[in-house]
């Protein structure tokens, strides 16, 4: 049971430091270009009608930007990929932009994409490595976890064996 324990923790934090349904193309460096989604199993465009600064500023942070944003409205390529997400409603306050009100399949009459510019520095634990120092720190965490239960468990069955003291499970003995 413990040992199912310890792999469930560890997909859980797998999954959770995979989560990277979010990022910007084609631009001129890194923080900046088109706007695309991973929606309905399958990347997407944003459709810029309506797109305004409060969803640039949820996508920025999301990027682990300073919420610092621009957005060029001028973009027009994007033939490769079908609009998946439009009238983006985004409060500022969400976390992702997933957690904001948008419709999913939009008609993108202009067919101008959301490209964005977030600001130059990374925030967080971000630092140089940009986007992906958030996934390897998510990783490093999980990994001292399971190496810290995986700890637990080898001193449990140590005292068990040495002073007949059962920490691992339900006993009548004193701890």
């Amino acid at each position: 049971m413990k040992a199912a324990f310890c792999l469930y923790l560890f997909s859980v934090c797998l999954l959770a430091s995979a989560s990277n349904d979010v990022r910007l193309t084609n631009g001129d460096k890194t923080g900046d270009g088109r706007l695309e989604v991973y929606v309905s199993d399958r990347w997407g465009l944003v459709c810029g009608d309506n797109f305004d600064i409060r969803d640039a500023h949820v996508v920025c942070k999301q990027l682990g930007y300073s919420e610092e944003a621009t957005i060029n409205t001028n973009r027009l390529d994007g033939d490769d990929l079908p609009f998946a997400m439009g009238n983006v409603r985004c409060s500022g306050v969400e976390d992702t932009i997933l957690d904001c009100k948008y419709d999913v399949n939009p008609k993108c009459d202009s067919r101008r994409i959301a490209d964005i510019t977030c600001g130059e520095t990374p925030v967080g634990i971000t630092g140089s490595l940009g986007r992906s120092a958030g996934i390897i720190a998510a990783i490093v965490v999980c990994l001292i976890a399971v190496i810290g239960i995986t700890i637990l468990l080898v001193g449990c069955v140590w005292r068990n064996q040495l002073f007949g003291i059962n920490c691992c499970g339900a006993s009548n003995t004193a701890v």
